[in-house]
């Protein structure tokens, strides 16, 4: 559900997965450095 805030991981814009996982990451990436800090 937090993911919902980042545009680019609702929609899938990237063909290959390899580019759409790292967009995954580093959304969870900021989501947990907002936390945290």
């Amino acid at each position: 559900a937090w993911l919902q805030n980042y545009r680019r991981l609702v929609v899938r814009y990237e063909r290959h997965a390899e580019n759409y996982l790292a967009f995954a990451q580093l959304g969870c990436i900021l989501i947990l450095l907002k936390h945290c800090f």
